[in-house]
């Protein structure tokens, strides 16, 4: 249940961290971790439709996949510093 929770929290924390985050259905310790298991979930979902998109679809499906890959590449980047500040606090 937690694995479903981080990926809609991280789909948009801004949106969700209240209800999830802040109502205690996603722990604190674990939601700054949710965009980049989102991203990945969101880049590889794309990855896996690129061979069954439709003529019409292709060009709007492979936008999206980009989309997903750069926000998968930032995330990446982030989880770095993201680490770092969750070890600081221990």
């Amino acid at each position: 249940m937690f694995t479903f929770l981080c990926y809609l929290e991280g789909s948009d924390p801004e949106k969700y961290h209240g209800p999830l985050v802040g109502a205690g259905y996603l722990p604190e310790s674990r939601a700054p971790l949710c965009p980049q298991a989102w991203a990945m979930l969101d880049y590889g979902w794309w990855t896996q439709l690129a061979p069954h998109f439709s003529e019409a679809f292709e060009e709007r499906g492979d936008r999206a996949r980009e989309r997903s890959r750069d926000r998968l590449i930032a995330e990446m980047k982030a989880l770095g510093k993201k680490l770092d500040e969750l070890r600081s606090r221990q």
